[in-house]
């Protein structure tokens, strides 16, 4: 898709649509660090990583927004289903306590 190579960084991160997703959930000040690391430095960070956003561990967000992507991305391969990531990804953040 997008001629772009299907790797972990790019399912992950670089994905047109998956860029869109974490533009809406990190802080501005955080951007350009998140997209210029290395895969395997860029999710040691994330996963290390206390903060917490809008109420909520950054933590949490990382693993739902990677599961979130992964199912969108499954979905799209094998059934031709499309959504938007940011979309479920925020409902279902609203829904965790």
């Amino acid at each position: 898709m997008w001629g772009l190579t299907e790797n972990i960084d790019h399912i992950f991160r670089l994905c047109p649509i998956t860029r869109v997703v974490w533009y809406l959930l990190l802080p501005a000040s955080k951007h350009q660090d998140f997209f210029n690391q290395d895969t395997k430095t860029w999710m040691l960070l994330n996963f290390r990583d206390t903060a917490m956003v809008n109420g909520r561990s950054w933590l949490l967000i990382f693993v739902v927004a990677l599961d979130i992507i992964w199912q969108n991305r499954s979905n799209f391969i094998f059934q031709g289903l499309t959504s938007q990531p940011a979309d479920r990804i925020f409902c279902k953040l609203s829904l965790q306590t």
